[in-house]
């Protein structure tokens, strides 16, 4: 290789690597530091070094410096923004921290207030850029909480559920012996105030299951107490109604009679009437004697005939008196 050539390779070389050098400038910005990138680009200019050959020495020492020069430069950004991050870690990881012990201290007053910083400090956790180190922690406490949090729930459902099972306890005694309607408006009562009891789904099952049982029971008793009513209710119309057949009967032969007995009667008086005529007939032609007897016969056959008429009067009475209770 010339002079003239040899010139012109080492300055294109020159110029490949300033031109690379200058690249790796622009990667390493204290605003917009990559470390990957950069750290990617110094394996192609290191390369680039090794590869582009001729170049002059002192082409070679200015590079290398300027290229050292950079990469002192990107590891002192790279130092300070793990300082940055570490710094902004901890602080982050108090943050979380407190949140969650927070959430502690509320559970015994807003338990699903609790549950919700809880979800707020995951989520925190998930979306921070922290260390491992500080991440852990936070995780460690949040398992922790999470778990005590979880045990007093569990306690605090059992609880709930033994509350609610001494209410449908004492509920049953009425649902199996007592009043029926009691017993369906005490489970009607327990029912409205489920919702301030809440407990595991397993419980609630139980509980579900249980208030049905004791309202099935005493909605039957409260069915048969009905059916017997009924029964008894049709009983009665039966009776009264057998009762007021049996008098409209007795009612209707005595009109009968009374009516049959009026028509004897009117009968007996037409007999007496015609025996009246005959003695006044003989009277005429018999004896003073005679006269004075068939007189007195007469007298007491219209005595008779009088009393007969009360007696056909009273029985006219009593059955138009029998007729308006029968049209009643």
């Amino acid at each position: 290789m010339d002079s003239k050539e040899y010139e012109i390779k080492t300055s294109d070389n020159n110029h490949k690597i300033k031109k690379q050098l200058s690249e790796l400038a622009g990667i390493c910005n204290d605003f917009v530091f990559d470390s990957k990138r950069f750290w990617s680009y110094v394996k192609l200019v290191n390369e680039a070094f090794k590869s582009l050959k001729p170049l002059k020495k002192e082409d070679r020492e200015s590079l290398w410096r300027e290229f050292q020069s950079l990469c002192e430069k990107a590891k002192e950004i790279q130092s300070r923004a793990n300082r940055n991050f570490e710094s902004n870690s901890r602080e982050k990881r108090e943050q979380i921290i407190a949140k969650i012990k927070f959430a502690d201290l509320n559970s015994k007053i807003n338990y699903p207030k609790s549950q919700n910083l809880l979800g707020e400090a995951m989520s925190e956790m998930k979306a921070a850029k922290m260390t491992k180190d500080d991440r852990n922690k936070c995780w460690e406490l949040w398992k922790k909480i999470k778990e005590g949090l979880n045990y007093e729930k569990s306690q605090e459902r059992k609880s709930n559920y033994n509350i609610v099972k001494e209410k449908i306890s004492q509920m049953s005694n009425t649902a199996v012996y007592g009043e029926p309607k009691d017993a369906l408006n005490e489970i009607k009562q327990i029912q409205s105030e489920l919702k301030k009891y809440p407990m595991d789904d397993i419980y609630w099952q139980e509980v579900q299951s249980s208030l049905k049982l004791y309202w099935d029971k005493a909605q039957s008793r409260l069915d048969d107490y009905y059916r017997e009513k009924q029964r008894n209710w049709e009983a009665k119309n039966r009776e009264h109604e057998e009762k007021k057949q049996s008098w409209r009967r007795k009612q209707e032969g005595a009109q009968e009679r009374f009516t049959d007995l009026i028509s004897k009667n009117e009968l007996y008086i037409d007999r007496l009437r015609n025996q009246i005529d005959d003695l006044r007939s003989q009277m005429y032609d018999g004896s003073a004697s005679f006269k004075s007897r068939a007189s007195g016969w007469v007298d007491e056959k219209l005595e008779k005939i009088s009393d007969i008429q009360r007696t056909n009067s009273d029985l006219e009475y009593k059955i138009e008196d029998i007729r308006k209770q029968l049209n009643d």
